[in-house]
């Protein structure tokens, strides 16, 4: 028996490890490879895809936009009053990009306010310009 029913995993992990070296020789390369791609592929998948826009602190704009009718709109075309309800849409879906959006909209907001009709894209590169 390896250990009793009061031995911790990282101490039976420890005994395993140490009681078959030759083993653990023979497995370490696929073990950390395998390791190695899980991380990279996390990274890549919060990384904005290519084309898509990016402004210092907001990542991962979604590309669409759900409207509380259920259509669906490219996100940089979007207007205020549109990304109003967006952000209504994902508060009752409980949606992880909320707090993305809200802090997008307090952005916004001054722009709307000098120009009703001005997109989220023209916002984007707006305040892209004025971070150099």
């Amino acid at each position: 028996m390896l250990a009793g029913p009061n031995t911790t995993v990282p101490d039976l992990a420890n005994r395993i490890y140490d009681m078959e070296p030759d083993l653990i020789g023979k497995i370490q390369r696929e073990w950390i490879i395998e390791r190695l791609m899980g991380m990279l592929y996390k990274k890549r998948a919060h990384m904005p895809a290519e084309g898509q826009y990016v402004l210092p602190g907001f990542y991962n704009f979604p590309n669409l936009m759900t409207l509380k009718d259920g259509s669906r709109l490219i996100f940089i075309q979007g207007n205020f009053t549109q990304l109003l309800e967006f952000r209504d849409v994902l508060q009752k879906r409980r949606r992880p990009r909320l707090a993305v959006i809200k802090k997008f909209i307090t952005l916004m907001a001054p722009y709307a306010e000098a120009r009703s009709t001005i997109t989220v894209g023209e916002v984007i590169l707006l305040e892209r310009a004025k971070q150099g």
